[in-house]
């Protein structure tokens, strides 16, 4: 697990954070806790899945998409294809984050949300 966080780590992670040792040792733990077995599970449901965008139109919940600016995993054009494709969501990227934003920027994190849902936005409004 190890070797995949840190083979792939100036991908995982925005510019700013690739000399964050304890970043990289919490990531690295967490995959730890997440085992082989789980990491190989996450990856056939990903290659696996059926392709549901065109029900993206169906969702009426409100919606935030938020991603890392930096994000490599999940391309930015897939976030922003969900966004547009998802009446009224709203697409929020989160400077000096990478695919791990509530880590790397949770300040950031926490303030988007909070201005999500205080203007009404969100899922309680």
């Amino acid at each position: 697990m190890d070797g995949f966080i840190l083979d792939n780590w100036p991908r995982l992670v925005a510019p700013t954070n690739v000399h964050d040792g304890s970043l990289r040792d919490t990531i690295v733990a967490m995959a730890r806790d997440c085992g082989p077995d789980r990491l190989a599970e996450h990856a056939e449901v990903a290659i696996s899945r059926a392709d549901s965008r065109r029900r993206l139109a169906e969702i009426r919940q409100p919606t935030l998409v938020l991603a890392g600016a930096h994000e490599e995993v999940c391309p930015l054009d897939a976030q922003q294809e969900l966004a547009a494709g998802i009446p009224g969501a709203e697409l929020h990227l989160i400077a000096e984050a990478g695919h791990f934003a509530p880590l790397e920027n949770p300040d950031a994190v926490a303030l988007v949300m909070k201005r999500w849902l205080e203007a009404g936005s969100g899922p309680f409004s």
